[in-house]
């Protein structure tokens, strides 16, 4: 049997070995639990961290000792560490626990003479950087060793830690509100407020210390006590802020956030970011109606450009013009601290910090709210932060900064500048802040560049000059396209745009990546976007470079991957081909040898129906092929060979019973096991075969080769057979002269019913119908939306005078959807523009105040 203290010395030689040194291993490490209701601190008897200071960001692995009864492992998923290892001193043994976001799991049992070697044979799995790399929330594109931990541990603790943060600090900024209305009889004034803001941060800032066991006492019961311990540790080198508030007030305050839950293990730039928030969500409902940048975001990007390759660490210097409230220089100092050495000191690490993070920001509130954020986030270190009051339009502060910046991280605003700004701002460039904003940056160029900005910049005319600007500088160029709910308080989509590496080699990568809003959540838990696409590109770029193309072909292809396509069911053949030109073998009138067919699209081939002929040429020796021998004389589906538009629509296919024969600028297209050719014209007609075969790359005319992976949408008997019953009706009221809206209403059923067949998903949809949907179709005068508007008509109309069957209640519900799919980004637009609008207003009116 050995001792507690024995097998402890054991685990934290081991450990060491491997790369946790000094400050990275802690005895004895309490924290809360806030994953269970009431928050219990609990202990580590050896916490390992992979960079400092600690926290469920960083943990690594946590040792406990079994004496007795063995520890509930499940107590210990909010510590954050991928492994948790129970020593048992009776028996000398080890268990190795996956901590899971459900139920940990117990991976295996090592004897304790085999431990350190254990350790030493999972050095490049279980070391601090390999920890760091599994833990990142924005390396969605690494590799991650699922093996040993659970991606979605740290997004669950995150939220937690988030929800429950709100919690408190919200809970806090009640009692104080409602305790001054019941002494003062009215709300806090602008001072006041900005008073509780400083209460809470100095408060919340004591706390810490308590909780981290930083020396000193500072859980006073007294607040004016409390109060001047943190001033005299933060501000010694400066006078604190007023608070405005009556002692009472800053008592309460106090009780609250000194009973609060233990601080020890949160992320400090977590703790910086929901404080932040809490407050400026307040504050900017009643003053200026902004947001700040999600945390998730501004991390996303800090950690998917190569601060690393700036070799110099001394010259990894970060700007953030508009700097708000820090987002962008919070998520830097957090990444840069994952770059320095572990040994580095606290005071060491604070110095680097402040000489290489800096921002601008006109507002005095915004200023104030970020230089607490990062002290908070450099914990225990003072002020010192360079948050320059300067206007990034007219100071020259800004030139100053942006030539001294390696990296410039911003959020600008997206409004347009009014009459006063333009006469008072020289040398504008644009209209438009941000991108006036970017083009500022771009005079300078820094070694690499993440900006927010409206979805518009992807294609929007006004910004070309900014993209041909960025092609021109970077080689590599990243675009993160995000849905309208990533920033509360705004309905705006925007794009995160990444750029990087100036060398002057010609080889370029441009990566796009899409994430639904459906899919948003799922992004920061797993990694996994809606879609993303990479060209790599050598030589001259466009004059107009296409900086964001979407793949919508390859993404259909990826959906389709296990569906049947047409070769599982047909066998396809191209029409006749004659040794001499076609004239000498075309009649309008019959002629021995000559049987009736097509020669040219034009003559009659409409969709589902043959409304023309010629006669064509069967004599043998006329044929430069053999396929004049296929079995022209069987029912079958005649599909166009040969392009009919420039645009997205490819094919027109229709049904032939009467033997017809077809000249090589046609494919017949034969049914195998009876399969109905009513299906095959419908799929061959829809949107998604024409979408597919008019992809780039792909052969002016429709090839075999590319009509062969057509997909075949899944169908119930059912739902088949009705896809055949409308296809037939269609035939009969073309012949009949039908009216034109009777008739597309029809083709809008046959291709709802193919759409639904597909299931494809709303983001995919959407894009298809943006591709697509709106051209107008060939031979029908209308697009696929016009369609679907008159069949929605003729459905609502029913539903109102007669009632719908349940058929056409999912016909409606289906065609609601595709009409939603189809608008998205026609309402996007809008939206950003109405944000634009608000956002220039909420300025101007703020600037009055």
């Amino acid at each position: 049997m050995s001792s507690t203290q024995e097998l402890l010395q054991l685990a934290r030689h081991g450990f060491q070995e491997i790369g946790y040194q000094g400050e990275l291993l802690i005895n004895s490490y309490s924290f809360a639990d806030f994953l269970s209701p009431s928050y219990p601190v609990r202990e580590i008897a050896l916490a390992g961290f992979a960079q400092h200071p600690p926290s469920y960001k960083s943990s690594g692995f946590g040792v406990l000792i079994a004496n007795g009864n063995s520890p509930k492992i499940e107590n210990f998923t909010a510590f954050g560490a991928p492994h948790i290892f129970v020593m048992h001193p009776h028996d000398n043994t080890i268990y190795r626990w996956k901590m899971n976001v459900v139920n940990p799991e117990l991976i295996e049992r090592i004897e304790i003479e085999a431990f350190t070697d254990t350790i030493r044979r999972n050095s490049e799995e279980w070391g601090p950087e390999s920890i760091l790399r599994a833990k990142s929330l924005s390396n969605y594109n690494q590799p991650q060793q699922l093996d040993f931990f659970d991606r979605g541990l740290l997004p669950v603790l995150e939220r937690e830690v988030h929800l429950k943060l709100d919690r408190l600090f919200g809970r806090t900024l009640s009692a104080a509100t409602n305790a001054h209305q019941q002494l003062k009889s009215r709300d806090l004034d602008d001072n006041e407020y900005r008073g509780l803001f400083r209460l809470v941060f100095r408060l919340v800032a004591a706390k810490l210390l308590a909780d981290r066991q930083y020396p000193g006492e500072w859980l006073d019961d007294d607040v004016v006590l409390a109060l001047n311990k943190v001033n005299n540790f933060y501000f010694k080198d400066s006078s604190p802020e007023n608070i405005y508030l009556e002692t009472g007030i800053q008592q309460l305050v106090w009780d609250k956030i000194r009973s609060g839950f233990h601080l020890q293990n949160l992320s400090l730039e977590a703790l910086a970011y929901v404080y932040e928030n809490t407050f400026v969500s307040s504050e900017t409902r009643k003053l200026l109606g902004t947001h700040a940048t999600p945390p998730e975001v501004a991390e996303f990007v800090v950690k998917q450009l190569p601060f690393e390759k700036i070799s110099n660490p001394s010259d990894r210097t970060v700007f953030e013009p508009f700097a708000g409230h820090a987002p962008f220089l919070t998520a830097a100092l957090g990444r840069l601290r994952s770059l320095l050495p572990s040994d580095m000191s606290s005071a060491e690490r604070h110095k680097y910090f402040v000489n290489t993070l800096y921002g601008l920001e006109l507002d005095s509130f915004a200023r104030e709210v970020a230089r607490y954020s990062l002290i908070l986030a450099d914990y225990p270190n003072p002020d010192g932060w360079r948050i320059e009051e300067a206007n990034v339009f007219s100071s020259p502060i800004f030139e100053q900064y942006l030539k001294k910046a390696n990296i410039v991280l911003c959020n600008p605003p997206f409004g347009q500048f009014s009459d006063s700004e333009r006469s008072r701002y020289s040398n504008l460039r644009a209209v438009n802040k941000a991108i006036e904003a970017i083009l500022r940056v771009l005079e300078h160029p820094p070694q690499m560049l993440g900006f927010v900005l409206p979805r518009s910049f992807v294609d929007g005319r006004i910004y070309k000059t900014v993209r041909q600007k960025l092609t021109e500088t970077y080689n590599d160029i990243s675009i993160l396209a995000l849905p309208d709910i990533a920033f509360q308080h705004s309905e705006v989509e925007t794009v995160v745009v990444l750029a990087s590496d100036k060398e002057k080699k010609g080889n370029r990568r441009w990566q796009r990546i899409f994430i639904s809003k459906k899919d948003y959540s799922q992004f920061w838990d797993t990694g996994q976007p809606t879609w993303q696409d990479e060209e790599r590109l050598i030589g001259p770029i466009e004059d107009e470079p296409q900086l964001w193309k979407h793949p919508l072909i390859k993404n259909l292809r990826e959906h389709f991957k296990t569906f049947e396509t047409l070769k599982d069911v047909t066998k396809i053949h191209r029409g006749i081909e004659y040794n001499r030109p076609v004239s000498k073998h075309v009649s309008d009138f019959p002629k021995p040898g000559f049987e009736r067919g097509l020669q040219k699209v034009r003559d009659g081939l409409q969709p589902y129906l043959i409304a023309g002929s010629k006669y064509l040429d069967l004599e043998p020796s006329a044929m430069r092929t053999n396929a004049y021998l296929y079995s022209w004389n069987l029912s079958k589906v005649i599909v166009n060979a040969a392009r009919i538009s420039g645009g997205p629509w490819r094919t027109i296919a229709a049904i032939d019973d009467s033997g017809l024969v077809c000249y090589q600028r046609f494919h017949g297209v034969w049914a195998k096991n009876n399969f109905p050719l009513e299906l095959v014209a419908a799929v061959l007609n829809g949107p998604v075969a024409s979408a597919l075969l008019s992809a780039p790359g792909k052969s002016r005319d429709n090839l075999i080769r590319d009509l062969y992976t057509i997909p075949l949408p899944t169908l119930a008997e059912d739902n088949a057979n009705w896809l055949v019953h409308l296809v037939q009706q269609y035939q009969k009221k073309a012949v009949s002269r039908t009216s034109s809206n009777e008739l597309n209403a029809i083709v809008a059923q046959i291709n709802v019913a193919v759409l639904s067949g597909y299931n494809l998903p709303y983001w995919l949809e959407s894009e298809l119908l943006d591709y697509i949907g709106h051209i107008e179709q060939p031979r029908m005068n209308s697009s696929f939306i016009e369609q679907i508007r008159i069949r929605h008509s003729l459905l609502v109309d029913k539903k109102f005078l007669k009632g719908l069957t349940k058929r056409e209640l999912d016909e409606l519900t289906q065609i609601n959807r595709l009409l939603d799919a189809a608008e998205e980004k026609y309402y996007a637009s809008i939206k950003e523009a109405l944000a634009t609008v608000r956002a220039s207003f909420l300025e101007e009116r703020h600037r009055g105040s």
